[in-house]
């Protein structure tokens, strides 16, 4: 009698490894790669803004030299010109 064991398996074919998915497919490799490129972009974008909306230089000196007389009032002139309404007089 040629009969085979119980617990023998059934033959089968032999299995085919699955084929690799390209890098792109897998969700860690965006973070991995995405994630650096993301804050070099954004920081590219930051260098752009605050280069091309810089203020000018403002020339202190001049601003001192523009100002009237009452802004260099003394203190209490000052106070009591804010309390009276009452025009200073230098």
């Amino acid at each position: 009698m040629n009969t085979p064991p119980l617990n023998a398996a059934p033959k089968q074919a032999p299995v085919q490894p699955a084929k690799p998915l390209p890098w792109w497919r897998f969700g860690l490799a965006w973070m991995v790669f995405g994630g650096p490129a993301l804050v070099v972009v954004a920081c590219i974008a930051t260098w752009v803004i605050a280069d091309l909306g810089t203020d000018p230089v403002l020339d202190t000196g001049q601003r001192l030299r523009l100002q009237n007389a009452q802004s260099m009032a003394p203190a209490h002139m000052g106070r009591n010109h804010a309390a009276t309404g009452v025009p200073i007089k230098p």
